[in-house]
């Protein structure tokens, strides 16, 4: 199993919960107003910097995962959309 994080701007995170479904995830973890400062700027929630991102997790079998990030990379060229990807082994699933 693999765990796919991806940080995305919070005004886009219900659209690309849609990508999810519609590539047969059912299910993943949602934090958002996630605040932080990277190579989009200041995304800080407040008001003199009001932009913030959302944070999505969701397991992926490791057959799986390959052919997911190249369909969300295909989804960020298409919106224009700046979306970091990552993703690690997960050893223990209960």
């Amino acid at each position: 199993m693999k765990m796919l994080m991806a940080i995305v701007d919070n005004r886009r995170k219900e659209e690309f919960e849609l990508v999810l479904q519609k590539e047969g995830i059912q299910g993943w973890t949602e934090i958002p107003h996630v605040r932080g400062l990277g190579s989009t700027g200041p995304r800080l929630d407040s008001a003199a910097w009001p932009e913030s991102s959302a944070i999505i997790q969701v397991l992926v079998p490791d057959e799986h995962i390959d052919a997911l990030v190249l369909m969300l990379l295909r989804y960020c060229s298409q919106c224009r959309e700046h979306i970091k990807l990552l993703h690690w082994d997960v050893t223990v699933v209960m």
